[in-house]
């Protein structure tokens, strides 16, 4: 029950800073709200085949693949430390607020 209440809440809050993001990159705002297509948007953003949202589906795999897409979301917009590639990894929403807020 607790990992069900997590994936939520983190679903939103990357949802939901990851807006500026999509902003600054020339995307709807409003795509980051859709679940699915959000993961499609932003990997389409950084570069990956749009197959790549697809393995989001797979239990396990799709771990490695969102810490994938959450680094090279980072690495997209200059941030090359590895504190902000760790935290990339851990919660993405952090280094997402961080750049949404950078002007």
């Amino acid at each position: 029950m607790a990992v069900t209440i997590f994936s939520i809440i983190y679903i939103l809050l990357w949802g939901i800073t990851i807006k500026p993001l999509f902003e600054k990159a020339g995307i709807e705002g409003w795509k980051a709200y859709v679940p699915g297509l959000n993961f499609f948007e932003a990997g389409k953003m950084v570069g990956h085949k749009p197959s790549w949202a697809l393995w989001l589906l797979f239990p396990i795999v799709n771990f490695f693949f969102l810490a994938s897409l959450n680094v090279d979301l980072v690495r997209s917009f200059g941030k090359y430390s590895f504190l902000d590639s760790a935290l990339a990894v851990i919660f993405a929403p952090i280094p997402f607020f961080q750049i949404g807020q950078d002007e």
